[in-house]
């Protein structure tokens, strides 16, 4: 059999073209002669594997299958936006590290260092949630406790205060965040010191935000990642300054004018100045028209003047023209006095001066109609532009003749010479010529009714080519050369092989000259065969644009390439394939599609003059010619398949058969046809807020044969036809964030899938939404109009309240339990708060009175500020007291009532209690019948407090409370308890009330014994005290002989005791006794003794005793020694000392052991004791020791003293 030869002829390039996709497989190309006509594509981003054996690399190279989604991290080229975070998780249990029992002495350190034994756990919590840590210490000595310090970061140490508690019991220590906040997280360091070593542990808090109160996907304003805010950080200072709204300003009448339509409105207040004096009181008129009236347009304008004198004649006037009753546009009424002129549909000519005249004198009104304000139909839509071109706003107006205003980035301007406005009644253009990156911005139109405005966004003009280079066919060794020209010389490009970096070597030179780019290959050779790009980076940092262009080589016959060979080609290009084919005899050609034939057209000529060259013109939609689109030219030594627009339908495996008497043989080739990728699914939105929302979308089902290579992303208003990118580059995660929208505006979003053959359809829209997002917090509360039932709130407005407008206020309240406490904040309860439902609050108040509240309690308030996305944050105020004026309460009793009150019975119970508190105090009165110790001024524990009896009567007056009993009898005695309660604070008084009388007489009196004229007698204490105590008793008697109605005589007055002895009776009389117990309300009855005590007669020996003598001699003794003198030449000077003795001692004198005996110059005395030595006028021979001595029967001593005399000074 013939071997079959293979040769690649070249053919004209107007009808070829090369299979696009594959750089490294145009040897395959080359191989069968596979050219393409098409426009150069970017450079494919395909994996793609080469077989190991060299000859079949050469040969073909197979597209290894691979799944397009979801896109490789490595491929991306823009920042996707990343996954949504998964919940926090609740905090876990804390995971610790135990060891043995601190409290085992085998377990303690030998070096007695402190351990931390039981490490705190990491802790996740809410902002808000307090939070503990615990950790136990052991191992070390305990003589030497250890220090336990909490150290955040590296050396800022925690102290407790009111925001941490630490907290220590036995090994165990605890530091507590109270309400943590989120700039709490972070690390910690515990450390644990001791005379041995130190040991650390550390642990971390992460505190999240605040938990929601309510479940969505709306997020809260402001919580964008940092780098999107920096980066939309100009798009919103010029949002802010478009929606902020103008403060008024009463003195630029510009700005009044335009606001109310006026056209001259500086003219009309001339004129109502000039009116207000020419109108001035008359005799004529009672009552004059009013100086100004103002009415819209089509409404009822009623002027009325009562005139002094009912024949007084009256004549109107407009703008110094009479009205005459054939007027119907004016009604002219007069009843009495009273002129009436009645205008049913004012119009804008009715704008100006009315009068009434009366003779001369005459009353006038400046009239204004207002005219409806101009509405804004149509507004101005967002455009994304490129550099040069011109932008064109167009906006509809209401009224043909309506005022407006153009504003930039909410300030107005004046027009330069890009920039033009045109009207055509109603509708307004605004036009810029060859715009600029500074034209970027809002462009606002500002009506006296309305405002709209939209987005210029200017992107950069892309790089040009001026020139282009084309697929190159060299021989080898020859050289080789790709030029283009760019349009900016200062436009950075790079050079690529096949998808890699090209770098100069001795064979490679890279050329930038200018605006040229070149690339030189002076020897070319098989490894230089391949696709060759040239690639230049955007202003805007977009998709680059390129050229590509392919380098092939002439080849020699080769051998029958093995395995698969296949070809891409992209839809709507030109095909054509040449195999050559040898053979002796000539074999006959066959060509398959799978298992279907192909047949032949015996056209003569190369050239296709078939009408399926052009078989469709949109080569992305299905053929609807059904006629065979392949077309089949042999040649004695060449076969050629040629398909004028390919569809992705052409793709297949294609045969071509060859049979002759020497044999058969085939050779297969695959013909995969690329096209752009389907729809995408529609884009779902989630996470919306005031100017951005996530999009999530699905994978087209049509892929286009090939890897998508990422995703456009497009909004539109709702109310607008124009699409605006949202994405510079391409997104290739199947999520976005869409950013830079204006809240309050709805918008509808597109997603559109981009792969190497071009841009895909896009996805049907998304469902319409608005971003949005709750209000900021309100600023600031304070306390208004406080009353005993009511407490006004007020507060300041959120700052950003967001572009639809808020709904209204929340209040919650919450009594607090023990406002007392050192932080009654802590006692807050999340359960606990209660709505204000009684009154709606309008979104444009700033205060409101809730009443109904209870005297004296304690409350908290949270506001929270509500729009269409839902509440704002808690702004939590208070403690506040519910009082008009807050006073503690305080019970003032005067002195007498602080003490035990007795009062007789039978008299009045009159007490006056004086308080104080605000707001107006409870005052309740309570009894307890039992009376505490004497000096205990509390009732003890657990005892019974009982109301007040029907007899008692209770009066109060401001700053007064009074307690009366008319009659009090014994069973009004006991402790009488005034509460005073202001809210939850209170305050008690008690008052001690006895009610007394005489005590009951005493009992069991009797004679103990008669002893001479003495008689003891003996008796036990009344049975009943009345109520108090018994100070005394009086005793009494009386003689026998004086009878049985005999006067009774007082023997004590006043006796403590319950016995007593009566003396110095006299003898031989009998005498009855009696006893009264006595208390300090008075004297009892009395009791007698039954039996009479009879005094007998007797004599009496007196025997003086005999006393012995006491002997009362001592020897004498000094109980004062005599001290050391200084005395001054020519002062007298004296010694002394004292001394006892009995008999008296007898006194000498020695100066240096020489007896002193009548010497003038010293005087002696001794009296009561005390000695005395007197010098005269001493000198110096004067000075020396002294001696006292002291001497008696019994003894004698002696005492010395030291005399120094010195000069005087």
């Amino acid at each position: 059999m013939p071997v079959k030869k293979f040769s690649f002829k070249d053919a004209d390039r107007q009808d070829t073209a090369k299979p696009a996709g594959l750089p490294k497989k145009k040897k395959i190309n080359s191989k069968f002669g596979a050219k393409e006509e098409a426009s150069p594509a970017p450079t494919p981003k395909l994996g793609l594997k080469k077989k190991k054996d060299a000859k079949a690399e050469e040969a073909a190279v197979k597209i290894e299958e691979k799944k397009v989604h979801p896109i490789k991290k490595e491929e991306q080229k823009a920042e996707p936006v990343a996954p949504p975070k998964p919940p926090t998780p609740e905090p876990a249990e804390p995971v610790v590290e135990i060891e043995k029992d601190p409290e085992d002495p085998e377990s303690r350190d030998p070096n007695g260092k402190w351990w931390i034994i039981k490490k705190a756990a990491d802790v996740r919590c809410s902002e808000g949630e307090s939070v503990s840590f615990t950790i136990e210490v052991g191992k070390g000595d305990p003589l030497h406790p250890p220090r336990v310090q909490w150290v955040k970061g590296k050396w800022n140490e925690i102290t407790a205060g009111d925001r941490y508690q630490i907290s220590s019991e036995k090994n165990s220590h605890t530091l507590t965040f109270r309400m943590p906040k989120m700039s709490d997280s972070g690390i910690y360091t515990i450390k644990v010191s001791s005379p041995a070593g130190l040991d650390s542990k550390t642990f971390e808090l992460k505190v999240s935000p605040e938990k929601s109160a309510s479940s969505g996907i709306v997020v809260v304003r402001g919580k964008l990642p940092k780098k999107i805010q920096e980066e939309d950080l100009d798009f919103r200072g010029k949002l802010k300054k478009v929606q902020k709204q103008v403060p008024k300003d009463k003195e630029d009448y510009d700005k009044i004018s335009f606001k109310h339509g006026l056209k001259d409105y500086r003219g009309m207040l001339k004129r109502m100045a000039a009116n207000r004096k020419v109108n001035k009181r008359s005799n004529a008129y009672e009552i004059k028209l009013p100086d100004t009236e103002c009415v819209p347009n089509n409404g009822k304008l009623v002027f009325e003047a009562v005139v002094a004198n009912e024949a007084l004649g009256t004549k109107w006037f407009r703008n110094g023209q009479e009205i005459t009753s054939q007027n119907t546009h004016f009604k002219i009424e007069q009843r009495g006095r009273t002129r009436k002129l009645i205008i049913e549909n004012a119009n804008l000519m009715d704008d100006g001066l009315f009068e009434i005249r009366a003779g001369e004198e005459k009353s006038s009104c400046e009239v204004h109609v207002l005219e409806a304000p101009t509405a804004v139909t149509k507004g101005f839509e967002d455009l994304q532009l490129v550099e040069g071109e011109d932008a064109k706003f167009t906006a509809t107006l209401s009224t043909a003749h309506g005022r407006f205003k153009i504003l930039k980035d909410g300030i107005e301007f004046g027009l330069n010479d890009n920039q033009t406005v045109t009207r055509d009644g109603g509708v307004v253009n605004f036009e810029i010529k060859k715009i600029s990156k500074s034209d970027a911005g809002f462009y606002e139109i500002q009506t006296n009714g309305a405002k709209s405005f939209g987005e210029l966004i200017v992107d950069s003009k892309p790089v040009a080519f001026k020139s282009r280079f084309s697929d190159v066919n060299v021989n080898v060794n020859e050289p080789a050369e790709f030029s283009c020209i760019v349009s900016d010389a200062e436009v950075a490009g790079k050079w690529t092989f096949n998808g890699k970096p090209v770098e100069e070597s001795e064979n490679i030179q890279i050329i930038a000259d200018g605006t040229d780019r070149k690339l030189v290959l002076k020897e070319v050779g098989k490894a230089n065969e391949g696709e060759y790009q040239f690639l230049v980076d955007s202003k805007d940092h977009k998709q680059p644009t390129g050229i590509t262009a392919t380098l092939k080589t002439y080849s020699v016959t080769i051998e029958k390439p093995q395995g698969e060979k296949e070809i891409v080609v992209k839809a709507g290009q030109k095909f054509t394939l040449d195999i050559p084919i040898s053979g002796d005899p000539a074999p006959q050609m066959s060509w398959f599609l799978g298992e279907k034939e192909l047949y032949c057209e015996n056209t003569p000529s190369g050239e296709f003059t078939n009408p399926l060259d052009r078989p469709f013109d949109k080569p992305f939609g299905k053929p609807a010619d059904p006629k065979q689109r392949v077309q089949i030219k042999n040649w004695p030594e060449r076969s050629r398949v040629h398909i004028p627009t390919v569809h992705k339908a052409d793709s297949g495996v294609y045969t071509l058969k060859l049979k002759s008497e020497a044999g058969t043989d085939s050779i297969d080739f695959k013909l995969l046809v690329i096209h752009k990728p389907g729809a995408p699914g529609i884009p779902i939105i989630s996470e919306l807020n005031n100017e951005c929302c996530r999009v999530d979308w699905t994978p087209p089902v049509e892929l286009g044969g090939c890897e998508v290579e990422g995703y456009i992303v497009e909004r539109k208003k709702t109310s607008s036809s124009r699409w605006i990118r949202l994405n510079s580059q391409l997104t290739t995660f199947h999520n976005h964030l869409a950013r830079r929208m204006v809240e309050g505006t709805a918008y509808q979003v597109r997603v559109t899938a981009v792969n190497q053959v071009g841009v895909g359809e896009p996805s049907p829209v998304s469902e319409s939404f608005t971003p949005m997002a709750p209000t900021s917090e309100i600023p600031s509360i304070r306390k208004g109009l406080t009353t005993d039932d009511s407490i006004e709130l007020k507060w300041a407005a959120p700052e950003d309240q967001g572009a639809l407008g808020m709904k209204g206020y929340l209040i919650q309240l919450q009594v607090l339990k023990n406002p007392s406490s050192e932080n009654p904040l802590m006692e807050l309860e999340d359960d606990a708060w209660e709505d204000w439902k009684k009154t709606k609050i309008a979104p444009d108040s700033n205060s409101q009175i809730l009443d109904g509240l209870d005297t004296g309690k304690t409350y908290m308030f949270r506001m929270a500020a509500e729009n269409a996305a839902g509440r704002s944050k808690w702004t939590t105020f208070g403690p506040v007291v519910c009082a008009e004026a807050m006073e503690d309460p305080r019970i003032n009793l005067p002195r007498p009532l602080t003490r035990l009150v007795k009062i007789r019975c039978g008299e009045k119970l009159h007490f006056q209690c004086p308080f104080v508190g605000r707001p107006k105090p409870v005052v309740t009165w309570t009894k307890v019948d039992s009376l505490p110790e004497e000096g205990v001024n509390t009732l003890p524990e657990g005892v019974e407090e009982k109301p007040l009896g029907e007899h008692v009567t209770v009066r109060e007056s401001v700053g007064m409370a009074v307690i009366h009993i008319r009659n009090t009898d014994r069973s009004d005695t006991g402790c009488y308890k005034m509460r005073l309660a202001v809210g939850d604070k209170e305050a008690v008084a008690i008052i001690k009330v006895a009610i007394v009388e005489p005590p009951s007489k005493p009992r069991a009196l009797k004679i103990v014994e008669t002893i001479g004229t003495s008689v003891q007698l003996e008796w036990e204490s009344p049975k009943d005290d009345g109520n108090t105590e018994i100070f005394a008793y009086t005793v009494e008697k009386r003689d026998k002989r004086s009878g049985a109605d005999g006067q009774w005589f007082i023997v004590y007055e006043k006796i403590r005791h319950c016995k007593c002895s009566i003396d110095d009776l006299i003898m031989g009389n009998e005498f009855q006794f009696r006893v009264k117990a006595q208390n300090e309300v008075g004297l009892s009855e009395g009791i007698a003794t039954k039996d009479f005590a009879k005094i007998e007669k007797e004599r009496l020996t007196y025997v003086k005793p005999e006393y012995k003598s006491r002997d009362v001699s001592q020897p004498p003794s000094f109980t004062l020694p005599l001290n050391n003198r200084k005395l001054t030449i020519g002062y007298t000077g004296t010694i002394s000392c004292s001394v006892r003795g009995q008999p008296k001692p007898k006194i000498r004198w020695f100066k240096n052991k020489i007896e002193i005996i009548d010497n003038p110059k010293y005087k002696m005395s001794a009296s009561l004791g005390v000695v005395q030595l007197e010098i005269r006028r001493p000198r110096q021979a004067d000075q020396g020791t002294y001696t006292c001595l002291a001497y008696n029967d019994h003894g004698e001593v002696s005492c010395d003293a030291q005399v120094m005399v010195r000069e005087p000074k």
